[in-house]
């Protein structure tokens, strides 16, 4: 299931929340794509897997270095 926040205050505190570390991730360049597993250190919690990938219709290039001639 996926749940699209496209409201630019989402409802919940989860979303608000989500929301603004996704932007302020990709405000500083950080890798906002990929998939993780969270682990919980409590028995009784449930692990997740959280996946973000980017849906604007262009994909994000692979890093390509220009080697700079002297």
């Amino acid at each position: 299931m996926v749940t699209e926040i496209t409201d630019p205050e989402p409802g919940t505190d989860f979303e608000r929340r989500l929301r603004a570390l996704l932007l302020e991730s990709y405000a500083t360049g950080e890798t906002v794509e990929g998939s993780w597993s969270v682990t919980t250190p409590v028995a009784d919690a449930p692990d997740w897997t959280v996946a973000v990938r980017r849906v604007d219709g262009t994909e994000s290039p692979p890093y390509e270095p220009e080697l700079l001639e002297e």
